[in-house]
């Protein structure tokens, strides 16, 4: 399929969707947005970044990642307990003297506890813009009042960015305790680079995400019951995306999560293939297995 035809069938499989529901869509946004627009890295691509980037005494990204792969009971517990393994390296590597004046930068963050190696990786993200396809981005901007929120897994603050000025909620306890209207709001449920002490990183951070995730998503869930939802930047083999429905289903009973997946759209592209999914494809009944 050339690319004009593959752009004009998402466009009308997307109209026909959001047409049947007759509201606008949420957007659930995952890092291969900021891959596309910033060239940034995804998960495991932005460990070995730290790794490559710090050098000794941290050790190459396959030792620790072997190290994990013999203490995890999971695929999503993998790259949490790498960045767990890696954190007490880079604290050293902080004590060589080429960090000196990054400490002293960060002297208040670190005394009150951040993880030094949170603070690095904001830092680099902080410092990533748009620099590819900004036409595209021009366009989504100036579609911001056909799009209700956006939910995402990023760091990043791309999503701000397009969307200036939609209320941003970047902490648990902001999307736990905040009365969320689903209207004009970001929810970042992984943390921001604005906020290092809020990323999801390390083991600590999952298992924290972990004990209120099925709370969070119940909240969430109210706001993606009734709205069309579209998956940009992910795949339906995303360990992330498939913990998400896997956590609405089992929230919302398997005929209300069937109803949900229809309204669920994957919209996901490489250089090899171009594709258009319905959730539908996602096995719901899987959930209770």
């Amino acid at each position: 399929m050339g690319m004009e035809s593959f752009t004009r069938d998402v466009r009308d499989k997307v109209l026909h969707s959001l047409e049947e529901s007759n509201r606008v869509p949420f957007l659930f946004v995952g890092s291969g947005i900021s891959q596309r627009y910033m060239g940034s890295e995804n998960w495991e691509e932005l460990l070995k970044w730290v790794c490559e980037s710090v050098g000794a005494p941290m050790r190459p990204f396959y030792i620790y990642r072997q190290q994990a792969q013999t203490t995890i009971t999971s695929d999503n517990e993998l790259y949490p307990r790498i960045a767990h393994l890696m954190e007490p390296d880079f604290l050293e590597a902080t004590q060589d003297t080429r960090f000196h004046e990054w400490v002293d930068r960060h002297s208040q963050e670190l005394e009150r506890g951040t993880i030094a190696m949170k603070i690095y990786i904001a830092d680099h993200l902080t410092d990533r813009e748009p620099d590819r396809l900004i036409d595209e981005l021009d366009a989504l901007r100036r579609a911001s009042n056909h799009v209700a929120g956006v939910i995402t897994t990023n760091y990043d603050t791309l999503m701000e960015d397009i969307f200036p000025e939609y209320d941003c909620y970047i902490r648990q306890e902001d999307l736990l305790f905040s009365s969320l209207t689903g209207v004009g709001e970001i929810y970042k449920i992984h943390g921001s680079a604005t906020d290092p002490r809020s990323m999801i990183l390390d083991t600590h951070d999952y298992a924290s995400f972990m004990e209120h995730k099925d709370y969070m998503m119940a909240k969430i869930m109210t706001l993606l019951g009734e709205y069309p939802v579209i998956f940009l930047g992910y795949s339906l083999s995303d360990p992330d995306v498939q913990s998400i429905i896997t956590t609405l289903a089992t929230c919302a009973g398997t005929e209300r999560a069937q109803k949900m997946a229809d309204r669920f759209i994957f919209v996901s592209y490489n250089t090899t293939n171009h594709s258009i999914e319905n959730a539908r494809s996602f096995n719901v009944g899987d959930c209770y297995m």
